[in-house]
């Protein structure tokens, strides 16, 4: 707290330096740890700060018609999560989400003006550092002759104590911004660590729960959103993805209960949701600190703050959850804690035995080839966590799962040697579902290999993907064939490519549907689910598009 101190009293000073203002400015820490920083004195008469605003806000409608027209930056701090947008030279840029917008001004070094608040979405627009004094030194021009009565904006930012060094820059230069503009800036430093589980949801919290209503919210249900450390929304979504597949959960609840064991990314998972099911709110943020920081300790592919892959994330940490549990129950045959145990199987490197992960997440295909000269089939089982299929424009889920099964004929080249004809020959190559797992996850193949870009590129298609759904390429052996799925979760990339952007989640919870944007939790309808279809045209647009699916069997 006390570099905390000094360094805004640092970013203070040099503020001073650029900035010759008539009024008093003070830096206080207020009782538990909240700094407030004042472009002039705030008033001295006791009032609480609801009191102040409160005040402030009568004064401005009473000097409404006196008050100078405003005009500049809102700075990083996006108050709605999808804007229209308007270039700098007047073009119209459609509906954006924040993130994508966020990333325009960083990229092009532009900043971000209201045009029509009010508006739904509201309408912004960027322009450039210069745009925006011309327009200022023009509207003052205007306003010369009226009383300046204008009213000094109150501006907020709260963050741990323990904040990244990344996003401590970003606030940083948000700060200086409002201060040189004249402004009441208070900031709220969180004392104690990341990862108390501390609420900051604030209003949006009590919003969420008037929303859902005290009868309607679930039993034992809790909300709570996930603080962002830079770039970590990738993260955030499939976690909160797995959160509300209700088989997973309750298998990561379950290990919690067993014997502390030592620290390891699933102690850390399970931590977490322990953290978020326990809480006596109903609806909060709680910060992953302890998850996020044992993730890139333990793999140096996210040990950075750059955006990575929200499908590369979700493989790792099933696949890392399975080989902890193996590893586990390797050690409790070793150590005699399971009767009967026969460790042979891993000295002899057979199959380890299978997990709940694999309970869960596991499916098997089957790869049939038929030989077009003896018509001998053979075929090969191959298991997987998870689904990874092409997209094309205006489709469906089940027209992908068809493209995923068609009929392949090996010819030329890649022809199939047939152990029978005991030579090469032409053949038909199908994959197929034998065992459905309990819970699909769907992988949409969106971002492409461009040659000529010699980069990623995002396929924004818009892919249907329905409430149900029920699988038909499944193999003959099949048990249970007909098994109906339901969707519980979407994990959405929103943007332009795989290395940018932004990601979110949209799960069930009972009769209804939520979204999670890190820290934000908000309720949805069902029919809200289509705008993450994708685009229909222009798909080199930004678009908000569904990325993994989730969906849980019925029995």
């Amino acid at each position: 707290m006390n570099f905390l101190s000094r360094y805004f009293g640092f970013l203070w000073a040099q503020t001073m330096t650029k900035t010759t203002l008539p009024q008093v400015r003070t830096i206080s820490f207020a009782r538990g740890a909240s700094m407030t920083i004042h472009k002039r004195a705030f008033s001295s008469s006791g009032d609480t700060e609801e009191e102040e605003e409160e005040m402030l806000q009568k004064k401005k409608k009473k000097d409404h018609k006196n008050t100078r027209i405003t005009f500049g930056s809102i700075g990083r701090k996006i108050p709605h999560r999808l804007i229209h947008v308007i270039n700098e030279n007047g073009e119209d840029l459609g509906t954006m989400h924040r993130a994508n917008v966020i990333r325009i001004m960083d990229e092009r070094g532009l900043k971000l003006v209201p045009v029509r608040e009010n508006d739904d979405p509201p309408v912004f627009q960027l322009l450039t550092g210069k745009q925006i004094h011309e327009e200022q030194l023009k509207r003052r021009e205007m306003q010369k002759d009226k009383p300046k009565t204008g009213i000094t904006q109150i501006k907020e930012l709260t963050f741990s104590a323990t904040i990244a060094k990344h996003d401590l820059e970003t606030k940083t230069k948000q700060i200086q911004l409002w201060l040189e503009k004249m402004h009441h800036v208070r900031i709220i430093v969180q004392k104690g660590s990341a990862n108390d589980g501390t609420d900051k949801l604030g209003a949006n919290a009590s919003a969420l729960e008037k929303e859902i209503g005290p009868e309607q919210f679930p039993v034992n249900e809790h909300y709570f959103g996930l603080v962002n450390f830079g770039n970590t929304c990738y993260c955030n979504s499939v976690l909160q993805a797995l959160y509300f597949c209700r088989p997973f959960r309750e298998k990561v609840l379950a290990y919690k209960s067993q014997p502390r064991k030592k620290e390891n990314l699933l102690t850390c998972l399970a931590d977490l949701f322990h953290s978020i099911a326990t809480q006596k709110k109903k609806v909060g943020v709680i910060p992953p600190k302890k998850f996020i920081t044992r993730l890139r300790k333990e793999n140096e592919l996210f040990d950075n703050y750059m955006q990575q892959d929200a499908h590369e994330f979700l493989n790792y940490l099933l696949n890392t959850i399975a080989d902890i549990l193996q590893e586990e129950r390797k050690q409790e045959k070793q150590n005699g804690r399971i009767p009967n145990g026969n460790i042979d199987n891993e000295n002899n490197n057979s199959t380890p035995d299978p997990t709940w992960v694999h309970e869960i997440f596991q499916g098997t295909l089957t790869n049939e080839t038929r030989c077009l000269t003896c018509e001998t089939i053979s075929s090969k089982d191959e298991d997987f966590l998870d689904l990874s299929v092409d997209v094309e424009q205006n489709t469906s889920i089940t027209h992908c799962l068809r493209g995923f099964s068609n009929t392949e004929t090996l010819c030329s080249e890649y022809k199939y040697y047939c152990e029978e004809c005991r030579s090469k020959q032409e053949a038909h190559k199908r994959m197929k579902v034998k065992k459905l797992p309990m819970i699909l996850a769907l992988h949409l193949k969106r971002f492409k290999y461009m040659d000529q870009l010699h980069r990623y590129t995002k396929l924004s298609y818009r892919v249907v993907f329905p409430l149900e759904l029920r699988l038909f390429n499944t193999s003959g052996d099949a048990t249970n064939p007909d098994r109906m799925y339901d969707l519980v979760a979407v994990v959405v990339h929103c943007g332009s490519g795989p290395n940018r952007g932004h990601y979110i989640a949209i799960v069930k919870s009972h009769d209804f549907w939520l979204l999670f944007d890190d820290d934000i939790v908000e309720k949805i309808d069902a029919q809200a689910i289509e705008e993450f279809y994708g685009l229909t045209s222009d798909i080199s647009k930004n678009s908000e598009s569904g990325y993994i699916l989730f969906y849980q069997s019925r029995d």
